[in-house]
């Protein structure tokens, strides 16, 4: 029995892999009836697959849940095999990250349950996960003993404006180096505020202070807790899901009400709308590699380039080619002569060719096609 496997005596701990995103930034590899969590990006299994399995390390089989939307159920099957058909939460449709954390903890209230749930993305990249296990345990203990949200930071490398930070508590007049001793000495460091994907004059202002981290999006909290912060901050959100209770009893029945109710839901995620606003929130600093894979450039990050520091997937024939990063198929013959700092990706049907300033984007062009009509190509 392991060290964390231990702790499941004193408390429930349950996971939740949050898998409903439609991944627009990684498109065209990602595109709606098979979205980037269901592709294997860095692997041949697929991201969720590679998740599972991490999580397996540290959880039972029946203690790990999946969120998504009803059309990704046959995909979670295929791929997952054996994981227990009850432990798929059906989001009726998609309202980002607050709607799919609130029903999930509905979901384990309404079994006459209060895990510690570990709310976590289904598709980001670890490189240590022994790391990840220890810092998990770490926020377990604490969210446990006292109704707080527990998160985990990564150290920044680059002004990255696609990320949120989170600024630790200290004494504003601390330098980057007392901020790193302090960090140092407290594993578990309140948290004084969130800042939500910057500018990038601001990115490069908190990069250089040493005070800040990066929110890697995996939250560790009791559901009781995430409840009582809808209830405080997102009150039209909880009081909805109040509704959708009785319904939920009877799915069967009430599946056509409960996607009405759901749809009456705005969009929010669970940053913008709970953790931006919690008093009560620490964050656990781990030092392992970490990328949320959000678009193209995560590649030059998690994988080796080639001499001329370009990274490729599939057949690719270059002159002059420098700092680009080439995917596409094994029967597909890319050849590009005197490009640098490209993005090229191929499919069947579409050609996609981006320059790595500009991919976030690419979630734009997505938007562009779907409002003229080319949805076939989405």
């Amino acid at each position: 029995m392991s060290v964390f496997q231990e702790v499941f005596l004193i408390t429930t701990v349950k996971a939740v892999i949050l898998a409903g995103g439609k991944g627009t930034r990684f498109w065209p590899f990602s595109r709606s009836h098979c979205p980037k969590q269901f592709l294997p990006i860095l692997h041949q299994q697929s991201m969720i697959a590679d998740t599972l399995r991490r999580m397996l390390r540290y959880l039972p089989l029946e203690h790990i849940y999946i969120v998504s939307l009803e059309e990704y159920v046959p995909l979670i099957r295929e791929q997952l095999p054996g994981f227990p058909p009850q432990n798929i939460i059906i989001e009726p449709m998609a309202r980002d990250t607050a709607a799919c954390i609130g029903l999930s903890a509905l979901h384990m209230l309404m079994a006459d349950e209060d895990p510690v749930l570990i709310t976590l993305p289904s598709d980001h990249y670890i490189s240590d996960p022994d790391a990840f296990h220890e810092a998990l345990q770490s926020a377990v203990r604490r969210a446990e003993q006292e109704p707080c949200v527990v998160t985990l930071g990564v150290r920044p490398t680059r002004p990255e404006t696609g990320y949120g930070y989170i600024r630790i508590r200290t004494d504003h007049s601390d330098s980057a180096e007392e901020c790193a001793r302090e960090q140092r000495a407290e594993q578990i460091t309140a948290v004084e505020k969130f800042i939500e994907k910057p500018h990038l004059s601001v990115a490069q202002k908190i990069f250089s202070d040493g005070c800040h981290y990066w929110n890697t999006g995996t939250f560790i909290w009791k559901a009781s807790t995430i409840m009582h912060l809808l209830k405080l901050h997102l009150p039209d959100l909880h009081d909805i899901l109040m509704e959708m209770k009785d319904f939920m009893r009877n799915p069967t029945d009430g599946s056509e009400t409960l996607a009405v109710l759901y749809g009456n839901l705005n969009k929010q995620s669970i940053d913008y709308g709970v953790i931006e606003k919690c008093e009560s929130i620490y964050m656990i600093p781990v030092h392992y590699g970490w990328d949320d894979l959000g678009n193209w450039n995560a590649l030059e990050r998690t994988e080796q380039p080639d001499e001329q520091h370009n990274v490729i997937h599939g057949l690719h024939q270059g002159l002059d080619t420098n700092r680009c990063i080439i995917y596409g198929t094994s029967n597909q013959m890319i050849s590009t002569v005197g490009v640098e700092d490209m993005v090229i990706v191929a499919t069947d049907d579409v050609l996609l060719v981006c320059h790595k300033e500009r991919t976030q984007d690419i979630k734009k062009v997505v938007e562009q096609l779907n409002q003229q009509g080319y949805r076939i190509f989405l």
